[in-house]
């Protein structure tokens, strides 16, 4: 493929968005465009693989034996859940984590044609039994809403078994290998992106946001939290089984915010919930990840 460095802007013009490469590829005789990312490389595909026995009678569950055999050595596991409907959009997570060379994930089924699937591709998969339909939810729906409790069921019950877990959303995209990034913050209990639009450090700054970015919504559909931090996540799971209707988004930023916070530290860290658990906001740059990340740390700042 013929490439060359890609004309500088010219004056008065306002430059595009931020890309992966300063190179340009021709497409035809005539045309040129940006040289796509690394990651928009075609995926190793999912082969197609036996059914287990008894997967249908004696489906696999969340056990300790079953995490464990798939965490990393660091304790670390990405997981995330799906139904029938939505089966494609996990066999997407998948290939781009195996293409990161990140094999450490789970995915939970929520119902059995979901866990035929997965278990179809060689997926490492386990059954929920969520009781809910196999087609799609529809945002903000009783079926959504039931969802939810099935998700913080799931971060929780991660925590229970001592692992620290990445729990996402299907839809998201896993763009970049994850691990790299969160195991720089060993004292963040609790990372998460929010709906922040902007930087507040600018876009090639590679760490969390500062203060400013802890205004906007917390978002959970990328969501890392540490086995230290069950208690919050016991009490965030008993607030939303206790007001079932009501938003488990919306129900985590009330906990996590429950008691005041502390100062934040120089690596934008934000001791919160009581300064217990301490959950901290930290965002990475709008290059990094699409939403802003957030973080915890486990006690009080030191003075």
């Amino acid at each position: 493929m013929v490439s060359r460095l890609r004309a500088p802007t010219a004056t008065g013009v306002v430059p595009q968005a931020t890309w992966w490469s300063p190179r340009e590829v021709q497409v035809t005789n005539e045309r040129w465009c940006r040289e796509p990312p690394a990651y928009s490389a075609r995926k190793p595909a999912l082969l197609q693989t036996a059914l287990p026995s008894g997967w249908k009678t004696r489906p696999q569950t969340l056990t300790r034996d079953f995490v464990y055999k798939h965490a990393s050595d660091k304790n670390f596991i990405v997981a995330t859940y799906i139904n029938h409907k939505r089966l494609d959009f996990a066999f997407t997570m998948v290939r781009h984590l195996v293409a990161l060379q990140q094999p450490h994930y789970i995915v939970g089924a929520m119902d059995l044609p979901a866990l035929e699937g997965l278990l179809s591709k060689g997926v490492n998969s386990f059954y929920i039994n969520s009781g809910l339909t196999t087609e799609d939810y529809g945002w903000g729906t009783p079926n959504f809403r039931k969802m939810g409790l099935h998700k913080v069921q799931l971060v929780l019950d991660l925590a229970k078994l001592g692992v620290d877990a990445l729990t996402v959303d299907a839809d998201a995209f896993m763009l970049l290998e994850p691990w790299q990034f969160i195991r720089r913050y060993p004292r963040a209990d609790v990372l998460m992106s929010s709906d922040m639009l902007h930087t507040t450090l600018g876009y090639n700054h590679t760490g969390l946001e500062a203060q400013g970015g802890f205004g906007p919504d917390f978002n959970i559909g990328y969501i890392f939290i540490r086995h230290t931090a069950v208690e919050f996540v016991q009490n965030w799971r008993d607030a939303c089984f206790r007001s079932p209707s009501a938003w488990d988004q919306q129900l985590f930023a009330s906990v996590l915010r429950r008691g005041g916070q502390g100062a934040i530290t120089k690596k934008n860290l934000l001791p919160m919930y009581g300064q217990r658990a301490s959950p901290v906001p930290r965002a990475a740059p709008c290059s990094r990840a699409c939403c802003r990340w957030r973080s915890s740390r486990r006690g009080t700042p030191s003075s």
